[in-house]
């Protein structure tokens, strides 16, 4: 007997399940590809996402760098075998101890310094390497990281001599600075001109302004924490006597400047004519050029006196110059030890003080000529203002600053409290700071060297994955 094929619904049911069978197969293999191309997506954009991230963490970290490299400056006698040294220890007494660097520190290494990791938002950091290359030049490497991603960006430093950064301040004192009465410290062509700077780390108050006539235009700026600057009366400070806002232009914990070395040498070698016990300077109208004040002369210098050039006093000497006088040239100071009231410059009277570009263009001051910017460089001495200024064309330093009286007077060039000394600025005094005007060398200070980015040097390597 022939059996019967099946052509019924049970065979189609077979064959329906069958072909569920591969759809099922079909669909799955497709959910897997899908699934495989979407986490393979995923990965790329978070690849990319990272690599972008890294590339910002190493803009980031460029830009701090070089906000921070214009807070430092290096000595004068940096070179390759002492520029590791010099530069971490400039950078560490910037970083170290802060919070960018949790505890870590600046670390020579063995042609530059490396600056550790320091962590930004979500995730991101970036690391900072700088090595010399020249004389005139270092080489920076900022590499930012994210995720799985780096990326480094690099540029060349320039390794410039300039004015010590104290320069940056109208009045700046490595001691304690006492501001009170009726006094003026202005800028003359805009209120930073008078920024004032105390780098003192033991009095309560490093600087101090008091009373309701007192006026600075410029901001207060104090290496100690919050509550280091005292504050009486009602002074106008930075523009505003309201409280409040005084509050706005006061600076704690601001990072003390480098404070410039002395090189006097080459100044005391142009004070040829010595003035000394035998020299009658209490005649009147007299003149007198490139003068060395041996040591205890204590001169004091008579009405319509006019010195040309170098005054180069010894220690120790008080020296006064009374009534009316002019000073065209500068004043420089033996450095010492001594007690300051027995090396002390007093101007008393009218003081009319031009820089070197007043002497007569002869052999006599020629080379005196070449020595601008600065009218006193008084180490080891206190130099002491109580009378009519004038206008001074240089820059003025000494270990301890006391103006008085009736003082009053512009300054073209910064004020520098050489020593950590108590200065003082009370009375009815007016000084005006012309920063602008200021010559660019400082005659008896060392430059130091700043680090500057050469624009046209920034690269930009390919980011590599990690």
């Amino acid at each position: 007997m022939t059996p019967k094929t099946s052509t019924g619904p049970a065979r189609h049911r077979g064959i329906a399940s069958v072909l569920a069978v591969v759809l099922l197969v079909v669909f799955v293999t497709l959910g897997a590809a899908m699934f495989a191309v979407s986490d393979m997506g995923l990965l790329v954009s978070e690849n990319l996402n990272d690599r972008a991230e890294a590339r910002l963490a190493a803009e980031s970290g460029l830009a701090f760098m070089v906000s921070s490299l214009h807070k430092i400056r290096l000595p004068l006698s940096t070179d390759a075998d002492n520029f590791p040294a010099n530069l971490s220890d400039c950078l560490g007494d910037l970083l170290d101890g802060t919070a960018n660097l949790d505890g870590q520190t600046v670390a020579a290494t063995a042609d530059g310094a490396a600056v550790p990791t320091i962590a930004l938002n979500d995730g991101r950091a970036f690391t900072a390497q700088i090595a010399w290359v020249d004389a005139t030049c270092c080489h920076m490497t900022i590499e930012g990281t994210a995720g799985n991603a780096t990326h480094a960006v690099s540029i060349d430093l320039a390794m410039e001599a300039r004015n010590p950064l104290v320069f940056d301040y109208g009045l700046a004192s490595r001691g304690e600075l006492l501001i009170g009465g009726s006094v003026e410290v202005a800028g003359v062509d805009w209120p930073g001109e008078a920024h004032v700077f105390s780098a003192d780390t033991s009095a309560q108050y490093p600087i101090t302004v008091e009373g309701s006539g007192a006026y600075v235009s410029g901001d207060l700026y104090v290496t100690q924490g919050d509550g280091a600057i005292s504050i009486g009366g009602q002074p106008t400070i930075g523009g505003t006597s309201d409280p409040a806002e005084i509050a706005d232009h006061l600076h704690y914990d601001a990072h003390p400047p480098d404070f410039p070395e002395l090189d006097t040498a080459p100044l005391e070698a142009l004070a040829t004519t010595v003035v000394d016990a035998s020299t009658d300077t209490s005649q009147q109208g007299q003149t007198y050029n490139n003068i060395r004040i041996a040591a205890g002369t204590n001169p004091t210098f008579a009405n319509d006196t006019l010195v040309n050039g170098i005054v180069y006093v010894e220690a120790p000497n008080v020296v006064s110059f009374e009534g009316s006088c002019t000073l065209n040239g500068m004043v420089v100071t033996e450095n010492n030890d001594l007690p300051l009231e027995d090396c002390r410059l007093r101007f008393a009277g009218t003081a009319t003080v031009s820089g070197v570009e007043a002497l007569p263009d002869t052999a006599e001051f020629a080379d005196v000529r070449q020595h601008t910017g600065t009218f006193l460089l008084a180490p080891g001495f206190e130099a002491v203002f109580e009378g009519n200024l004038q206008t001074i064309n240089g820059a003025i330093a000494a270990d301890r600053l006391a103006f008085g009286g009736n003082a009053s007077g512009r300054i073209n060039g910064s004020v520098v409290g050489l020593a950590d000394l108590p200065s003082e600025i009370k009375g009815s005094v007016s000084i005006r700071i012309d920063r602008t005007t200021s010559e660019a060398d400082h005659a008896g200070f060392q430059k130091s060297i700043a680090l500057e980015p050469v624009a046209d040097t920034y690269c930009e390597p390919t980011p590599t994955a990690q």
